[in-house]
């Protein structure tokens, strides 16, 4: 009965617009509090940053505003300094600190050593660590064996809607998302356009504008756009940040999602994939392999996934790796297609979303009472 009565806890996240944090809420039981007013000129911004916090240092109101302090990743693109000067404050206004270890390395080139300083960093002073695979745990726990963690799997990026079969003659293969370094779309792609029997696919790219820096130093990308201009089944759409409905819909409309992450930790993109019935052919790098492992598969005979060996060190045969990959998808696509079944694809979720609420609000919970 007490329970029931208990405030809804009201969690600070950073970052926070993200498909991931926007489904870590629940009615009643736990509140986003990023973007809420403090006062009638005032609120706490809907993506703090850990400089904004060292700046409001002695701002009461905001510091009332929030039961707990969740971070993610991001924390690269700020200075150690300011950071550490964050966490000392929700240390000192005894705010428990719960941080998702979503990555090891960093997405944007970050010096792999470098990050793993903020890491240690924060690990310090965390009071609670969640991360998302058994695989990322084992790492943890060899690097920081003082540290326990949770696992919570990342779960659904956008829930299954889709109960159509896709058809169309020729099948769509698509790339997603801005360049990176911890991902070689321009090479990738490449080879796929020369690689595959023309009109066997037509291949896709949905990704942000390019910087002038990217344009004058990429020949390979250079050589991707003209291609794309002279090709018809070669589509390249730049795009301004999507909605996650937008995201899921630009998904839904194709038929394997490529994924060649040279580097990874944990890919929305690859759970976005299993939410729109989209064949991924993906890497094994990071903690990717122990991460589709964890879905519910319609049929153990039919692969839901092709995954290709990028972590042996043999970088030259990568790209033919990646390259067969993409045509045994294509080759298996149409059994992969009438295998789909989207009620036990829901279903899943649904289950696996009410465990990842719950098992958030325990380690909230918890955290709290380590701070007491």
């Amino acid at each position: 009965m007490g329970e029931v009565n208990q405030a809804p806890l009201r969690i600070l996240h950073i970052p926070c617009n993200t498909p991931y944090v926007r489904k870590i809420k629940k009615a009643g039981k736990i509140e986003i509090v990023n973007g809420i007013k403090l006062s009638s000129n005032e609120h706490v911004p809907l993506e703090i940053t850990y400089q904004w916090i060292s700046e409001h240092k002695n701002n009461q109101g905001f510091w009332n505003s929030f039961d707990v302090c969740h971070l993610h990743y991001g924390f690269e693109f700020e200075s150690i300094e300011a950071v550490e000067m964050a966490l000392k404050l929700l240390q000192r206004h005894h705010k428990p600190i719960v941080y998702t270890c979503h990555e090891l390395c960093s997405a944007h080139g970050v010096f792999v050593e470098q990050y793993r300083w903020y890491v240690a960093l924060i690990l310090e002073y965390a009071t609670s660590v969640i991360t998302l695979t058994n695989g990322a745990k084992a790492v943890l726990a060899v690097e920081h064996p003082q540290v326990s963690v949770t696992v919570i799997p990342h779960g659904f990026v956008w829930f299954p809607q889709t109960t159509e079969v896709k058809t169309g003659n020729v099948p769509e293969i698509l790339f997603f998302g801005a360049i990176r370094s911890n991902r070689d779309v321009p090479t990738t792609m490449t080879n796929l356009l020369f690689g595959i029997e023309e009109g066997r696919s037509r291949v896709s790219w949905v990704t942000r504008p390019f910087t002038q820096e990217q344009l004058e130093n990429s020949a390979t990308l250079r050589m991707v756009l003209e291609l794309a201009m002279r090709n018809p089944l070669v589509r390249v759409e730049l795009s301004l940040p999507l909605t996650d409905r937008e995201v899921a819909d630009q998904v839904s409309k194709v038929d394997i999602l490529a994924l060649p992450y040279i580097s990874a930790g944990h890919s929305g993109q690859l759970e976005l994939a299993y939410d729109c019935g989209v064949l991924p052919v993906i890497t094994n790098v990071g903690f990717l392999s122990a991460q589709h492992q964890m879905w519910s598969k319609e049929n153990s005979e039919i692969p839901h996934i092709i995954e290709v060996d990028w972590s042996d060190g043999k970088s030259w045969l990568y790209q033919a790796r990646f390259l067969q990959g993409v045509r045994e998808a294509l080759k298996i696509l149409p059994t992969f297609k009438q295998s789909l079944n989207w009620g036990k694809r829901r279903s899943f979720r649904a289950e696996e979303y009410e465990r990842f609420l719950n098992d958030h609000l325990t380690v909230y919970r918890k955290s709290i009472r380590e701070k007491g």
